[in-house]
């Protein structure tokens, strides 16, 4: 007798699975397979790459958006790496020897064995191709009265890190608004200092004040203690308010010297006994430069307090919120979004610290940027932008 399996049978099923399979893999080519992997990884590599492309470029600027720039969160962690590994005990110059060849040494004549000359101070080399800065009230200690009405210009040598003299100033800018000249001579290999990533010095940071003559150099460390400027009240953004001093050890004979942090990085330049003008307005300053050929300044003039100078009272007499920055009037020829009674909450992203100035914000921006606010009207949440223009 014929043995049959019960096609519900266990038996039967293991059979049907083994020969679906079996005719599954006879009509399955390996040839599609292998394509669709391939095809899959070089979709998912030009995605990334597209990803990598547009995140690189995305604008710092752009509020939110904005810290999703991976070049900058890189140089970020770079530098946190740096920070990381260095030693606090040693000196800048120790740490970061490249800065001294970042700065230029000025006299009033060209410093020779029969020449007797005066240094008259540093300057900060700010792009490889000659463009510097100092104050130009240590410039005009070169200047020597001839008579009632005239003047006489000393000649003004700058002695590179390489030890070469240049005579010859292609161009000279006189920045009025921040006190610092910006002087173009005839040099191509310089080595331009490096911006510092933070926005302002803040109290209790350490510094080191750099003062180089020929073949020698002093290195004076310092903590920032403040601002120069404590005064309660309005600021307006038509003039410097806020700079920084340092602690009492400054010496008046650093005036125009440059300052670096402890890593390196440029944070500034010596404008008066013991005042610290932040790099980061000569950064704006620079950057209107190079884009504009000029120096121009915001003539938007606002009025404002950063809340973190008000009492408890004064804000809950205006229904402020604990932090931000206070505009009480605006005016002047560009337009703006901006209104008195805003609060602002945020600048580019980055939420109000009670040192965040916004004269300072502003004039560290370069002359046809856009700033973008997010501002408290009326109790309700509002994104403003800013194209700053100058005068």
């Amino acid at each position: 007798m014929k043995q049959q399996t019960v096609p519900t049978s266990p038996q039967s099923e293991d059979r049907q699975k083994h020969l679906a399979a079996k005719e599954l893999r006879k009509t399955t080519s390996p040839h599609i397979i292998f394509g669709v992997v391939v095809t899959t990884l070089l979709m998912g590599s030009l995605a990334g790459f597209l990803g990598f492309v547009i995140a690189s470029n995305i604008p710092e600027t752009w509020p939110v958006l904005g810290k999703l720039n991976v070049v900058s969160w890189l140089a970020q962690e770079r530098q946190d790496l740096l920070l990381s590994v260095k030693n606090p005990g040693r000196s800048v110059v120790q740490q970061a020897p490249q800065v001294i060849n970042q700065i230029v040494t000025v006299y009033n004549g060209e410093p020779t064995l029969d020449n007797d000359v005066s240094r008259i101070g540093n300057a900060a080399v700010l792009t490889s191709d000659g463009w510097l800065t100092m104050p130009t009230g240590v410039l005009e200690v070169s200047l020597g009265a001839v008579g009632e009405d005239e003047a006489v210009v000393e000649p003004l040598v700058f002695v590179l890190s390489d030890g070469q003299v240049v005579t010859d100033i292609d161009e000279r800018i006189d920045d009025t608004f921040s006190g610092m000249s910006y002087i173009k001579i005839a040099a191509d290999t310089l080595s331009p200092v490096v911006f510092t990533s933070d926005q302002l010095l803040t109290v209790g940071q350490t510094v080191s004040v750099i003062e180089k003559d020929i073949g020698s150099y002093a290195v004076y460390r310092h903590q920032v203690a403040g601002e120069l400027n404590r005064q309660l009240g309005l600021r307006s953004t038509d003039k410097l308010e806020q700079v920084m001093v340092l602690d009492t050890g400054a010496e008046s004979r650093t005036v125009g010297s440059p300052v670096f942090t402890t890593s390196g990085e440029f944070a500034g330049v010596m404008l008066a006994d013991g005042v610290v003008l932040d790099s980061s307005l000569i950064e704006g300053a620079l950057s209107s430069l190079i884009s504009t050929q000029s120096i121009g300044r915001s003539n938007l003039n606002i009025s404002y307090t950063n809340i973190a100078r008000l009492t408890e009272v004064e804000k809950q007499r205006h229904n402020l919120p604990e932090s931000g920055i206070y505009i009480a009037e605006v005016s002047g020829e560009t337009e703006s979004d901006l209104q008195a009674g805003d609060v602002i909450l945020s600048i580019n992203s980055a939420f109000i610290k009670e040192n965040d100035d916004l004269g300072v914000v502003m004039h560290s921006q370069a002359i046809g940027s856009t700033i973008y606010f997010l501002v408290l009207r009326d109790s309700v949440e509002k994104s403003v932008e800013l194209k700053l223009t100058g005068v």
